[in-house]
C-alpha cells in the first residue's frame, strides 16, 4: 500500500441492511418512488424517526437502481474528506482513472484546486443507468466551503442522477430554486411517522411484543408515532408517554431508569464501554474489551431489540443507532477519566487494525494533542493528516519541535503567508532556548525580503543527522538548508543536501518531499544553464502536480522561464497562461513571479512598454526596491544606454547596498551600465571577477553572459582579437549544448558585429551547427519554436503524446516515457480527441498523419 494513502473505510459506504421482520411502510415506500422524478430528496426528521431503515428498504425493495451510500460523520465535514468517500462511492459510475483521481486528496489540495477536480467528476460520470446517492446523517455538514461545493456538485448533477439527504435539521445547501422547478421533494417528522397500524404491527411483528391489545394500543398512543420512543418503550415494557417532542435529556432520563437499570449488569458495562466506538466488529471487541465475549453480548443486545444498526452481517459489522449512541457518549463523559481511559483505548485499538482516521478522532474528543501529535508524525502524509495536523491549536506546538517543524511545512503547501509568519513568529518565541531551533531559524524564507541569507551559517549535515527529528522533518531542514547553499554560491553541497532528501522521499513516499526538492534542483539548475537536465526534472515534477497542486504554478512559471532561456517563446507563451489558471488573488508572490517572467517574455517580443508598466507595478512592491531581485528585469529596459534615470538609481543602491544582496545579476547589471557610462577599467574588473567566479562554480549562463558583455568591451579593442574570439568561442562552446539562445539575443547588436567581422575565423572553431544556433537567435517568434502548432491547435505536450500514439505506445508506455502519470494521459487523449473530432486513438492517429501531408 502507498505510504501516502490513507484508506477509505468501506463500513461508511455499505448500505444499512433492514431490521429484521421489518414492517412494510407502503404509504411512504409510494412516496419514495419520486425520487427518480427529482434532483434531491430531502427526509428531514429527528434522531430514531426511522430514516435510515426506510431509505435501506427503499434500496432492497429497488435492486434494479444503483444505490450508493455514504454515511457521514463529523470528521466529513472538511472538503477533503468528504469529497474523497464521495468519490469512492461512485468508482463504479466514473470514466476517469479513479485511483489516480482518489490520489489528488494524498496531498494538501488547496480549495481552488477542488472546483476543478469536481468539474471533471461530474463530466465523467458514465451513467447508462439511475443512480440515487443517498447521503445519511447530512447534518453534520456545516463547514461554508464544503457546502459551496456541495451546491456545485447539486447544481451541474446530470439528469440521470438523484441525491437523497438524510437530516435532522434542514440542510445548508440551497434547495430554492428546485422547489421552484419540482425538482425537490421533502419529506419532513410529521409525514414519517408511524400510523396506528404500523405501529403495533411494529410491536408486534418487528418487535415481537407479547401483550394485550389494549397496552399495545397505548404504547403507539403515547409515542405519538415516533418509531425510536415506540422501541425504547417497547424495551423497557414502560407506559410512560415517550414522544419526539421531548428533549434530550428526557431522553436520557428515560433510557437510564426504563431501560439501562434493568439490563444485565455485563451488559451494561459492555454498552457503556462501546458507546464510544464509531462501528465495531467481532475483531474490534476483542482487542477493545477482551474480558467480554462478543458473541454473547452481542446476542443479548440483539434480543433486546437495542438500538444497533448492521452493517454488514456476514462480516458482523455494527454501529449504534444515534438514539443509543449519544446517550452512551453522555453516560461516559460524566466521568472524564473514565472516558479519557477508553478513548485513549478505542484510538489504540482502531491505530492498530489500520483506520488512523478514527483513531485520531477518539484523541481529538478528549484533548489528547501530544499522543495526536505523535501518532500524526507517523501517518500517512495525505489530504486528511494535513486536515488533522490544522486543527491542532497552535500553543501546543510548542510541546513538540518536531511536530511544529511539519506544522509549519503544513500551512506552508497551502501558501498560507498570514499564518506562516504567526506560526514563525510563535516558534522563534517559544523555541529559542530550544537545542533544535537552529532548524527553525529563517523557515520562513520564501516570505522573507529583507533576503540576507548568504551570511546565514547552514546547519551541517552530521547535525541535521542526529536532531531529534523524523526522516519527513529532516527532509525538510535539508530542503531549506540547500536553498540557502544555493544562495551562497555553493551549489555542489545544495545538491549533496538535496539528494539526501531525495532519498529520504525514496523511502518514505512523501510526495511533498520530492515535489519540494525538484522545485529546487529546477531552479539551481537554470540557473546555473543545466538547461536540459532541468527540462528533463520538470517533466518528472510533473507528476506530482496532482499530489501538491499548489506547486501547479510555480511549476509552470518554472518552465516558462526555462524556455525564456532557449528563445522557444510558443513554449513560454503556453506555459504562462497555464500559470494562470493555478494562482489565487491571494497569492502574491506567485503573481509576481508571473509578472517578472511575463514581463522578461513580452521585451523579447518586441513589447517594450508591457514590459516597463509591469516594472512600474512591481515596483510598489517592497520585494523587487531589494537590487537583488530587480536586477535581472531592469536589464532589459537598461539595455545600452537606455533609460538613464533607471540605470542611475540602480548604481546608487548597488554601490550603497551590503555584499548580502549583489549576485551575479546585480553585478552583470553593474558591469554594462558602468561600460556604457565610458568607466571601461570598472566595468572590465567586474566582468573579469564575474567570469572567474562563474568559472569556479561551474554556473555556465553567467559564463556566456558575461563572455558575450565582454565581446561587447572586446570589439573596440583593435589589438585583442584573439582574445575576443576567444571568449565568444568559449561562450558559444557551452552555450549550444544547453540551447542557450537568450544572451546572443541580447547581445545581438554584438553578435552580429562578430559573424560580420570573423565569420571566416569562426568557421575553423565552431562547427556550422554552432555557427547556425547563433545565427538563429536574431529575431525570436512565438510561432518559430513549434512549427506543428497549426495541427489542430494541440499543445507542445499533445503533440508529443501523439508521436507515442503513432509509435503504438498504450496510456501506461506513454506515462512512463513522458514521465507524467496515467491520469494526465488520460487527459491529454480526451482533450486531442476533442480537438481532433475523433473517438479514438486510431483514427487521431490517421487524422493527424493526413494533416502533416
Amino acid at each position: 500500500m502507498d505510504v501516502n494513502k490513507m484508506p477509505v473505510l468501506s463500513v461508511k459506504l455499505k448500505v444499512p441492511k433492514p431490521r429484521k421482520r421489518y414492517i412494510e411502510r407502503n404509504g411512504l415506500l409510494k412516496k419514495l418512488e419520486d425520487i427518480s422524478n427529482c434532483k434531491v430528496t430531502v427526509i428531514k426528521a429527528g434522531a430514531g424517526s426511522g430514516k435510515t431503515t426506510l431509505l435501506s428498504l427503499y434500496a432492497l425493495k429497488h435492486k434494479e437502481l444503483n444505490v450508493r451510500w455514504l454515511a457521514i460523520d463529523e470528521s466529513m465535514n472538511q472538503s477533503l474528506v468528504f469529497w474523497k468517500y464521495v468519490i469512492e462511492s461512485l468508482k463504479e459510475e466514473l470514466t476517469l482513472d479513479v485511483p489516480s483521481v482518489l490520489s489528488c486528496f494524498d496531498g494538501n489540495m488547496p480549495e481552488d484546486f477542488l472546483w476543478e477536480l469536481l468539474s471533471n467528476v461530474i463530466n465523467n460520470l458514465n451513467l447508462e443507468e439511475e443512480l440515487v446517492l443517498v447521503w445519511d446523517d447530512f447534518w453534520y455538514l456545516t463547514d461554508p466551503f464544503l457546502i459551496k461545493t456541495i451546491d456545485y456538485f447539486i447544481e451541474n448533477l446530470p439528469e440521470q442522477v438523484h441525491l437523497v439527504l438524510l437530516t435532522r435539521n434542514k440542510p445548508l445547501v440551497y434547495l430554492g430554486l428546485l422547489q421552484v422547478e419540482g425538482n425537490l421533494l421533502l419529506l419532513e417528522e410529521d409525514q414519517i411517522r408511524m400510523s396506528t397500524e404500523e405501529g403495533k404491527e411494529f410491536l408486534v411483528h418487528t418487535i415481537g411484543l407479547q401483550e394485550d391489545d389494549k397496552a399495545i394500543e397505548d404504547l403507539v398512543s403515547n409515542s405519538n408515532g415516533w418509531v425510536g420512543g415506540l422501541q425504547l418503550m417497547a424495551i423497557a415494557s414502560s407506559k410512560l408517554a415517550l414522544s419526539r417532542d421531548v428533549n434530550e435529556q428526557v431522553i436520557y432520563d428515560y433510557l437510564s431508569n426504563e431501560v439501562f437499570r434493568y439490563l444485565p449488569e455485563d451488559v451494561r458495562q459492555f454498552l457503556r464501554k462501546t458507546g464510544v466506538l464509531a462501528y465495531f466488529n467481532k475483531e474490534i471487541c476483542n482487542k477493545y474489551v477482551p474480558e467480554f465475549s462478543f458473541e454473547k453480548m452481542m446476542q443479548a443486545v440483539l434480543e433486546r431489540n437495542m438500538f444497533v444498526i448492521e452493517l454488514d452481517e456476514e462480516q458482523q459489522e455494527y454501529r449504534y443507532h444515534s438514539i443509543l449512541k449519544d446517550y452512551l457518549v453522555h453516560l461516559v463523559g460524566e466521568d472524564e477519566q473514565e472516558e479519557i481511559i477508553l478513548r485513549t483505548k478505542a484510538a489504540a485499538v482502531y491505530h492498530e487494525i489500520g483506520d488512523d482516521e478514527e483513531s485520531i478522532n477518539q484523541l481529538f474528543v478528549i484533548h489528547a494533542y501530544k499522543q495526536i501529535m505523535e501518532q500524526l508524525l507517523n501517518m500517512p502524509q495525505n489530504a486528511a493528516t494535513f486536515n488533522y495536523i490544522m486543527k491542532v491549536p497552535m500553543e501546543q506546538i510548542q510541546y513538540n519541535a518536531n511536530f511544529a517543524y511539519q506544522y509549519f511545512f503544513c500551512y506552508y503547501t497551502t501558501l498560507e503567508q498570514k499564518k506562516c509568519n504567526e506560526i514563525y513568529e510563535f516558534i522563534k518565541k517559544h523555541f529559542k532556548n530550544d537545542p533544535t531551533y537552529q532548524a527553525f531559524r529563517h523557515v520562513d524564507l520564501f516570505f522573507d525580503v529583507d533576503w540576507n541569507y548568504k551570511w546565514v551559517s547552514i546547519v551541517p549535515l552530521d547535525q541535521i543527522k542526529k536532531m531529534p527529528f523524523n526522516d519527513i522533518s529532516k527532509a525538510y531542514l535539508l530542503i531549506k538548508e540547500a536553498y540557502f547553499l544555493y544562495m551562497q554560491d555553493q551549489r555542489v553541497e545544495a545538491m549533496e543536501y538535496l539528494d539526501l532528501a531525495e532519498q529520504i522521499y525514496e523511502k518514505k513516499g512523501n510526495y511533498y518531499i520530492e515535489a519540494f526538492v525538484l522545485a529546487e534542483k529546477t531552479q539551481i539548475l537554470e540557473e546555473y544553464g543545466s538547461f536540459r537536465e532541468a527540462l528533463t526534472l520538470y517533466r518528472k515534477m510533473e507528476r506530482f502536480l496532482e499530489y501538491v497542486p499548489t506547486l501547479r504554478s510555480s511549476y509552470y512559471i518554472g518552465i516558462a522561464g526555462v524556455y525564456i532561456r532557449q528563445l522557444k517563446m510558443a513554449e513560454a507563451k503556453e506555459a504562462l497562461d497555464n500559470s494562470k489558471q493555478y494562482f489565487k488573488q491571494t497569492m502574491t508572490n506567485m503573481q509576481s513571479a508571473y509578472l517578472y517572467t511575463f514581463a522578461e517574455y513580452s521585451y523579447i517580443m518586441g513589447k517594450e512598454d508591457v514590459t516597463e508598466s509591469i516594472i512600474i507595478e512591481l515596483g510598489k512592491d517592497d520585494m523587487y526596491q531589494n537590487i537583488y531581485f530587480s536586477a535581472r528585469l531592469l536589464r532589459y529596459p537598461i539595455y545600452r544606454g537606455n533609460h538613464r534615470k533607471l540605470a542611475a538609481e540602480f548604481v546608487d543602491k548597488y554601490d550603497k547596498a551590503d555584499d548580502i544582496v549583489k549576485s551575479n545579476e546585480t553585478d552583470l547589471l553593474y558591469a554594462g551600465i558602468k561600460y556604457e557610462l565610458g568607466e571601461f577599467d570598472v566595468a572590465l574588473e567586474k566582468m573579469e571577477t564575474l567570469i572567474a567566479k562563474a568559472r569556479k562554480s561551474q554556473n555556465v549562463s553567467k559564463i556566456v553572459e558575461g563572455d558575450l558583455l565582454k565581446v561587447r568591451y572586446l570589439l573596440e579593442q583593435t589589438d585583442r582579437v584573439r582574445e575576443l574570439l576567444d571568449t565568444f568561442v568559449e561562450a558559444v562552446s557551452y552555450a549550444y549544448g544547453e540551447e542557450m539562445r537568450h544572451p546572443f539575443w541580447f547581445e545581438k547588436e554584438t553578435v552580429k558585429q562578430v559573424l560580420a567581422k570573423f565569420k571566416e575565423e569562426l568557421k575553423g572553431r565552431l562547427s556550422q551547427d554552432q555557427i547556425y544556433f547563433v545565427e538563429s537567435t536574431e529575431e525570436p517568434q512565438a510561432e518559430k519554436s513549434i512549427s506543428r502548432k497549426g495541427l489542430y491547435d494541440l499543445t507542445e505536450r499533445e503533440l508529443e503524446v501523439v508521436e507515442e500514439l503513432k509509435k503504438g505506445c498504450t496510456n501506461k508506455e506513454i506515462a512512463e516515457h513522458l514521465c507524467i502519470s496515467l491520469a494526465t494521459v488520460k487527459t491529454h487523449m480526451i482533450n486531442i480527441y476533442s480537438k481532433l473530432g475523433v473517438k479514438n486513438r486510431v483514427a487521431a492517429v490517421n487524422k493527424i498523419m493526413h494533416k502533416e501531408r
